[in-house]
């Protein structure tokens, strides 16, 4: 069979003849011939007889360039990762490479890409030992001027510059051709799409000098300021052209400028900013804004179709205005906030604020979309949506004009907005279908500012008359029926600044707004934007201008909850969330909540593979809970049953049992059980644990899913936390069950799947009566020692840990006996060693890494409580110090090759000096005034920034050690502050309550004055930086 017809049955729909094809293929591959018969076939398609390549043609190149592809990537060279076999002679290698260079001149657009990226694939391991014309090749057919060969020569630079390149395979591709492209697009005869990609080739060698700049600081420097300062003068040549007469791929070629100046900017910004570049730059942009901006109207905001573009490349689209104009805003906005262009931008902002308005006017492919689908319209207008959009970049350009001129911005806001509204109302006059866009457009971004026009401290906020626009704008406009978008965005905008409304308007607000949702007549997107402004409303506003509509809300929106889906269903349980929480506890009825659990349960079942929409739903629950004795009772009572018949039925041997679905619906609906006892702060409802825990303890004994498993475990922790005699009592083997549980889960391979089986140990610890545990601890502490001795990771290694350190803060002297008299088998070693000494060198290693207050709490307390004991036995367990450095790591970033070849060693020190120093880092925490100073010294010595700065980029900075005390302190950001009621247990422990910054240092004071366990000594061993932080404690 030849292999013309092999590549044919490659693709052939029937199986049996596809596999064998697939299979001969690769027998075939390894033969050094192989791939010359597979070239010499790609050349006879691009022969004259096959100018007009028939079906089978088609699919035979088609399979060849896969074929061709997967051949270099693993038979070519053991440079590739999925390399396998031998490589073909170097003589076979000559020749595939020149009958690929030759193929690049084809005038079949789709064998030239095809052996382009081949080439440049081969390119990336053999140049420039083994492939040293490639530079020479490209540029002969560069230098031809056929259109074919400089196209396929370019989009073999622009693959290979793509590659993880070296100094010496960068450094000729930008010295010797970046020039010759620089040619092609200054020449108009070449094709637009041909130009355009000399410009693509220039941004992606950029990209990839930023990324070896570090590696070859000096060639990158002088390839940057040789190279692309001539491309940026020819760009600005280019871009004083006046756009609007242009085609789209004339289009397509700006718009490669604009992102390639885009990246020039954000990588080697000195380069734009030397020699007025940057302001005349900011110019040609503003510019094109002013000259496209009729374009756009007529084409995608008013569908009026006046403007006629001519006909560009029929096989290149180019750029459509929207698609230029989109990167132009962007790098605008980057250009006004960085203060080399404050004297053009000042002079401009007028100008900018009116375009920008404009431009982000909502176009008719936004109508037909938002109409269409609701849940489109939430996402894109959403307050921190992630689509992007020109209407989103517009409202970026003037964030940043607002932040650095606000005065200015501010002032220049209302005039334009009041044009805007005044050319709406003279179009409605004139009975014109879209008068309503401007000013919607207006209030959309001026509602987007809100968190500076909003704020009476902002100084913007004291140069626009936010109220007046309410007043005598905003109001006509919730009642726009005949434009409901301009309707919606009323509502929506008024609940952006309802804190800054005068209480009577708020609550006008307010009312029209649940008006609207019983109106059957009022569309989509006004209900919608509508139910946006409610939560906006019930989130800003006191509790009495929502409250009392709270009820008529929840009416309107609550039966909405099963018709809708996704991003809308969202929205309307953050609003029922939002409003729930403005009603009085004694105004919820247990009615209302029996009904909306009833509602929303069936919802949660049908989308809880949407991970947004469960944790929405957690929160609404959670809301429920809180709301009174009462409603807590009514939750549990309609909730729990259904929740544990999810459980129940997910465990092995049940029918879900090995469903995934099933699992998945156990484990959100153990999650929620969690989020609902949990919220309460008192103890469990009666009836919960007896309802609750066979199933439970049923998954957690027999199930082996990883998600189902943590959800249970955090669960069993809520319970041992609120009422562990309860459970206890529930069954009298409780204590046995849960101790298997935990054996269970620690015997696990991944340690992700065991990652909340500290808590639960450590509850059961701070919980669990002392008569009940005690008799099994020695073998509970046997089990996570031996799982310690084998932990990997830092995170785990911290759950395994805290438990003990928690046992030596209150039972000290009995767990340390324990410990020394535990052997445990060391894997490091290949040895048995103590408990004692293997906890002490795994919490000395890790330490640092804790995460959680309270972990790091207790961890420092029990490091305190070790060394007051002055066990000598901690004077013999030697652990990992600081790090040695030498001349292979000193002043170099280590990476993990380079750590690979020169592997970081650390000094061997006894645990209690070790211990001192992990409580100095404790107190340094905090931050210090020095490294502060480093932090602010990195930022002035980065010269590639000229941003403006903050006034104080960081603020606090002063010459005072800063302890975790002052962060606790009034004003400090208390560190405690959880709403999460099942963390009461935590704030009221009595550990928590310590100023650790004066306890530390009375203790630090105390073992220095009294030389306690030969602290003199021990720090004499200290750095200079941790003596300084300990003198300052001794004085403090």
């Amino acid at each position: 069979m030849d292999l013309a017809t092999v590549l044919l049955g490659s693709l052939s729909p029937d199986t049996a003849q596809r596999q064998a094809a697939e299979s001969q293929l690769e027998i075939s591959q390894p033969d050094p011939n192989f791939p010359l018969a597979l070239t010499e076939l790609i050349s006879n398609l691009e022969n004259p007889i096959h100018t007009h390549l028939n079906i089978q043609a088609n699919k035979r190149f088609y399979s060849a360039g896969i074929i061709l592809r997967k051949y270099v990537n693993e038979r070519w060279s053991p440079f590739f990762v999925a390399f396998k076999g031998s490589p073909p002679p170097p003589e076979i290698k000559d020749v595939i490479r020149q009958r690929l260079t030759a193929l690049l001149s084809t005038p079949h657009k789709q064998i030239r890409t095809a052996c382009a990226y081949a080439l440049a694939s081969i390119a990336s391991c053999d140049y420039p030992e083994q492939y040293p014309s490639l530079l020479h090749d490209l540029a002969a057919l560069i230098q031809q001027g056929h259109r074919d060969g400089v196209h396929g020569a370019m989009r073999v630079l622009l693959d290979f510059v793509k590659a993880d390149l070296t100094e010496t395979q960068l450094v000729p591709v930008t010295q010797e051709l970046l020039p010759l492209l620089l040619q092609i697009l200054s020449t108009p005869t070449y094709a637009d799409s041909t130009r355009g990609l000399t410009v693509a080739v220039l941004r992606q060698c950029i990209l990839t000098l930023e990324m070896v700049k570090s590696t070859y600081p000096d060639a990158v420097k002088e390839t940057v300021n040789t190279v692309i300062p001539v491309w940026i003068d020819a760009f600005i040549q280019l871009l004083q052209a006046p756009p609007q007469n242009e085609t789209k791929s004339q289009w397509g070629i700006r718009f490669e400028i604009i992102k390639t100046l885009s990246s020039i900017f954000s990588t080697f910004k000195s380069l734009i900013t030397t020699n007025n570049k940057i302001e005349s730059l900011t110019r040609i942009l503003i510019d094109h804004l002013a000259s496209l901006l009729p374009i756009f109207h007529d084409r995608q905001v008013y569908d009026t179709h006046a403007f006629e573009q001519q006909d560009g490349e029929e096989d290149d689209d180019g750029a459509t205005v929207e698609e230029l104009i989109c990167p132009i805003v962007d790098l605008l906005t980057g250009f006004a906030n960085n203060k080399h262009t404050k004297g053009t931008i000042e002079q401009a902002i007028p100008v900018l604020v009116r375009l920008s308005l404009e431009w982000g006017q909502m176009t008719v492919e936004d109508e037909d979309t938002w109409v269409s689908d609701p849940n489109a319209f939430v996402d894109d207008e959403d307050d921190e949506t992630e689509n992007y959009s020109l209407r989103i970049a517009t409202h970026d350009l003037l964030g940043v004009l607002l932040d650095r001129y606000p005065t200015l911005t501010a002032k220049s806001l209302g005039p334009v907005t009041a044009e805007l509204l005044s050319a709406s109302q003279s179009a409605s006059q004139e009975g014109k279908q879209y008068w309503w866009k401007p000013i919607e457009a207006a209030l959309a971004a001026i509602g987007n500012l809100s968190n500076q026009l909003g704020d009476e401290d902002n100084e913007a906020a004291e140069h626009f008359d936010l109220v007046g626009l309410c007043q005598s704008v905003v109001t006509q406009f919730v009642n726009a029926r005949d434009s409901p978008f301009l309707q919606g965005r009323a509502f929506v905008f008024a609940s952006k600044f309802a804190s800054n409304l005068p209480t009577d308007l708020a609550s006008a607000f307010v009312n029209a707004a649940a008006t609207i949702l019983d109106q059957a007549e009022a569309g989509v997107a006004v209900k919608v934007s509508a139910v946006r402004a409610i939560r906006n409303f019930a989130n800003s506003l006191d509790d009495e201008l929502v409250g009392p509509k709270a009820m008529q809300i929840l009416s309107s929106i609550v039966p909405l909850l099963a018709h809708t889906t996704e991003s809308t269903l969202g929205l309307l349980i953050e609003a029922v969330d939002s409003v729930l929480g403005t009603l009085d506890t004694t105004a919820l009825s247990t009615e209302l909540v029996v009904q909306l659990a009833s509602v929303v349960l069936p919802v949660w079942e049908k989308n809880v593979n949407d991970p947004l929409l469960s944790s929405q739903l957690d929160d609404l629950f959670v809301t429920l809970s809180k709301s009174g004795a009462a409603s807590h009772s009514a939750l549990v009572g309609v909730a729990v049953a259904p929740l544990v018949g999810a459980i129940a039925r997910a465990a092995p041997g049940q029918p879900g049992g090995d469903d995934v679905d099933a699992r998945l619906l156990a484990s959100s609906a153990i999650h929620l059980i969690d989020s609902i006892v949990g919220a309460r702060s008192e103890g469990l409802e009666q009836g919960v644990l007896a309802t609750t825990c066979p199933a439970l303890f049923n998954v957690l004994e027999n199930a082996d899913d990883r998600s189902l498993l943590q959800d249970g475990i955090e669960l069993l922790t809520t319970f041992i936390r609120k009422d562990i005699n309860g459970l206890l009592e529930w069954d009298s083997n409780a204590l046995v069950r849960i101790l298997n549980v935990i054996a269970k889960v620690l015997q696990s391979e991944s340690e992700g799947s065991a990652l909340f089986i500290g808590d639960v140990v450590t509850h059961l610890f701070r919980n669990a009566p002392k008569d009940i545990l005690d008799p099994a601890l020695p073998q509970l502490l046997k089990v996570i020692l031996d799982r310690l001795a084998v932990s990997k990771t830092s995170a785990f290694t911290q759950n395994l840990v805290i438990p003990f350190a928690y046992l030596i803060h209150t039972r000290r002297e009995v767990i340390v006996e324990y410990l020394v008299n535990t052997a445990v088998f060391d894997v490091n070693t290949n040895t048995n060693t103590n408990g004692l000494e293997l906890l002490l060198r795994m919490w000395s290693e890790n330490a640092e890494t804790f995460r959680g207050f309270w972990a790091i709490r207790i961890s420092t307390l029990a490091l305190v409580d070790l060394y007051t004991s002055q066990d000598p036995r901690l004077d013999s367990v030697m652990v990992k110090g600081d790090q040695i450095i030498d001349e292979a790591n000193r002043n170099t970033i280590m990476t993990r090759s380079k750590t690979r070849s020169a592997p970081i060693s650390f000094t061997s020190i006894p645990f209690p000096l070790k211990a001192i120093k992990l409580i100095l880092g404790e107190i340094q925490n905090a931050g210090t005034s020095a490294s502060k100073s480093n932090a602010l010294k990195d930022v002035d010595e980065d010269d590639e920034d000229d941003d403006w700065e903050d006034d104080d980029p960081l603020a606090g900075a002063d010459d005072e050690i800063h302890y975790l005390s002052d962060l606790l302190a009034p004003g400090g950001g208390d560190l405690l502050d959880d709403d999460d009621a099942d963390a009461e247990d935590i704030r009221n422990d009595p550990d928590c309550q310590i100023d650790i910054g004066a306890y530390l240092s009375e203790f630090l004071r105390s073992a220095y004055t009294a030389n306690t366990f030969n602290t003199h000594e021990r720090c004499a061993h200290l750095s200079a930086q941790e003596q300084a932080i300990f003198q300052h404690a001794m004085v403090n």
